[in-house]
C-alpha cells in the first residue's frame, strides 16, 4: 500500500485496497470452476429496458451452479416449466392481472403483468438459443419493464427465491 499511498494519498489508497479485497472475495482457490456475477447472468432484466448490460448485486450463487441446489427450482418441481413459472407468479404476484402467451410450439412463453389497464411487466421465458432482441426492443420503445428467463440453461436453477427477487425488483417492490 506504500506505493498506492504516495501515489494516490492514504484515503484513495485504502478505498482501492477494499475495492480489491471485496472483488477478491468471491474468487475460488480451490480450482473448482465457479462463477462470477457477471458470468452466471444469462437471465438479464431491465426496468426499465436498457442497453446496457446488466450488472447483479452480488453472487449469483443461489440459483446456478453445476449441483442442483435444494430449495424449489424450475427442475425439481414436479410439473413443466410453464407451471412453475405461473404458479410463482400467480401465489406471488396476484396483485397484477397475468396474462400468458405461447409461441414456438410451446418453447416460448410471454408473460403480461397489468396492473389495472397498464402493463406493468413483461417476463419472457425462452430456450437459450432464441433471439432475445424483438420483445425487448418493443418494450424499450414502449417504455414497459422486460425480464427473461432462460428455461434450458444448464447450471441455471431459476430457483424460486431468484425469480421471486428479479421480478419484484423489476415491478420496483
Amino acid at each position: 500500500m506504500g506505493l498506492l499511498s504516495s501515489l494516490f494519498g492514504k484515503k484513495a489508497a485504502e478505498e482501492l485496497g477494499s475495492l480489491v479485497k471485496n472483488m477478491t472475495e468471491g474468487l475460488n482457490l480451490s480450482g473448482e470452476n465457479k462463477p462470477s456475477a457477471a458470468e452466471a447472468a444469462p437471465a438479464q432484466s431491465t426496468a426499465p429496458v436498457s442497453s446496457a448490460p446488466e450488472q447483479a448485486d452480488g453472487p449469483s450463487g443461489f440459483s446456478w451452479g453445476p449441483v442442483m441446489p435444494d430449495e424449489p427450482n424450475q427442475y425439481n418441481f414436479s410439473g413443466t416449466f410453464e407451471q412453475y413459472f405461473t404458479k410463482i407468479f400467480q401465489e406471488h404476484f396476484s396483485a397484477y392481472a397475468l396474462e400468458m402467451e405461447r409461441s414456438d410450439n410451446g418453447k416460448k412463453l410471454l408473460y403480461t403483468f397489468r396492473s389495472g389497464v397498464s402493463t406493468a411487466l413483461i417476463v419472457e421465458i425462452l430456450p437459450k438459443s432464441t433471439s432475445v432482441y424483438k420483445v425487448r426492443q418493443e418494450c424499450q420503445a414502449k417504455g414497459i419493464p422486460y425480464l427473461r428467463f432462460y428455461h434450458d440453461y444448464d447450471g441455471w436453477w431459476n430457483t424460486e427465491a431468484y425469480v421471486i427477487q428479479r421480478v419484484s425488483k423489476a415491478l420496483g417492490l
